[in-house]
């Protein structure tokens, strides 16, 4: 994916477009246009919103958008995009595991240090 991201980037660069103007062109969030052409595929949104980026991107930028999905799906042939999204997936439900036990451990301790002085105020 990274071959088609950097051939978009080449042809927004020759057609003199920053990525500002390009946002306001397709209205694509600048994050996800870095993420196109970056070819960092695990950090834009499910299949058919990113299908629906590239061919936009692709119109704004005087591409053929089916020459351009076409390339897609050439490139993204593999297992590795998809093995990409779900390892991200599982790394962020694993984060907010996380925070939940940091969260209930203080909500714990807080409690623990109110009973004590609770406690140690009636004696």
């Amino acid at each position: 994916m990274e071959e088609l991201g950097a051939l978009l980037q080449k042809r927004r660069l020759d057609k003199q477009l920053s990525l500002e103007e390009l946002e306001e062109r397709t209205k694509i969030q600048t994050r996800f246009l870095i993420a196109i052409e970056a070819g960092k595929i695990e950090h834009l949104p499910a299949e058919v919103y990113l299908r629906g980026f590239l061919r936009t991107y692709a119109k704004a930028i005087g591409m053929n958008p089916d020459d351009v999905i076409k390339q897609y799906e050439y490139v993204t042939s593999s297992d590795t995009i998809q093995e990409k999204r779900s390892d991200l997936r599982k790394r962020k439900a694993l984060a907010r595991r996380r925070q939940r036990i940091i969260a209930v451990t203080i909500l714990c301790l807080v409690l623990i240090a109110y009973f004590i002085y609770f406690v140690s105020t009636l004696g």
